[in-house]
């Protein structure tokens, strides 16, 4: 019988798919996303049924569409019905220890439901979305480390580097964090890194999309 797999699933909030080397961007912005792309699968057109984040990622989850499960937009009096399905409760029925490193929950209580273990580093900080993406990686990448024997599965902010995308273990991400320094101001003041000097795939070419991502 195979073994199951371990999984890791990473939500970027609020980011553009047409800044994305993967999907042409001209700038070398997303080295290891683009990594992923080019040894799997990359796709073309993906549509989100609901444009705010609690209404997708509870899409994501439940596999149902926000008209559904009744969550269509953030705030309100709406809650999820516990006769809808929920990936992490699927997955910790299913022998995975589950962990989200996450601060969704927060604002609303259903992004907790399934998970073992919930590491929360917005307890350091005033304001939950102050979280930064070096904090979410330590703490991701030390539960990975430690995590019991067996299949797992995880929510964690969005870890963009080798060390933790080749983990075995299963991680999401749905924290809004605060990216790292050095991401952020090739982009800023006129500055610009060319791809000579950015860290890439020996060999590895990223498949380009066809279809024209909009800018909007």
């Amino acid at each position: 019988m195979q073994a199951k797999p371990n999984i890791i699933l990473i939500s970027a909030d609020s980011l553009r798919a047409n800044h994305l080397g993967c999907y042409q961007y001209p700038l070398p912005t997303s080295p290891h996303i683009d990594r992923l792309a080019c040894q799997g699968v990359l796709c073309e057109n993906m549509f989100a049924p609901g444009i705010p984040t609690q209404p997708s990622h509870t899409t994501i989850f439940t596999g149902q569409h926000p008209v559904t499960h009744g969550v269509v937009a953030h705030g309100g009096k709406a809650r999820l019905g516990r006769g809808s399905p929920f990936l992490p409760e699927i997955l910790l029925e299913e022998g995975y220890t589950t962990c989200a490193v996450d601060t969704l929950f927060r604002e609303r209580i259903w992004f907790g439901r399934g998970y073992e273990y919930i590491i929360d580093p917005s307890l350091h900080h005033v304001f939950y979305a102050s979280v930064t993406q070096e904090e979410l990686n330590d703490r991701a990448i030390h539960w990975i480390k430690t995590v019991p024997k067996g299949p797992c599965s995880s929510i964690t902010g969005m870890c963009i580097i080798p060390t933790f995308l080749r983990s075995a273990c299963a991680a999401c991400s749905t924290a809004a964090a605060i990216p790292p320094i050095r991401t952020t101001m090739p982009w800023t003041n006129g500055g610009i890194i060319r791809s000579a000097q950015w860290p890439g795939t020996p060999g590895c070419t990223p498949p380009m999309a066809r279809s024209r991502i909009p800018n909007t």
